[in-house]
């Protein structure tokens, strides 16, 4: 079957804010452009080489599809694979970035 995960950069603080909706659109688009090309140097480099899912990404890299859509408060990447080694690859890159994402976010 198929599998797919979503990557939602946080959305605008304030959706009326066009400006930094526009700066999370830009940034997930050069994203998806990257990732749809089989470059997954950020993944490599925000998470060490020897990760094994960074392998496994690269690798089946032709065979996920990404796909980037504007939100009404930022953007959305949806990546889609079949093969049960990149869906798990795939879940583990987002679940580290989450948690790289909660270790940056400030505490209020």
């Amino acid at each position: 079957g198929t599998a797919s995960a979503d990557r939602r950069l946080a959305p605008a603080r304030d959706a009326s804010d066009q400006e930094q909706v526009a700066l999370i659109r830009a940034h997930l688009h050069r994203q998806a452009k990257k990732f749809s090309g089989g470059d997954f140097s950020d993944a490599a480099n925000l998470h060490a080489e020897e990760m094994a899912w960074v392998a496994d990404l690269k690798a089946g890299a032709e065979e996920i599809d990404v796909r980037y859509a504007d939100l009404a408060s930022g953007a959305r990447i949806r990546y889609t694979a079949t093969k049960p080694a990149l869906v798990s690859a795939l879940h583990s890159w987002l679940m580290a970035q989450a948690a790289d994402r909660e270790r940056q976010t400030p505490s209020r």
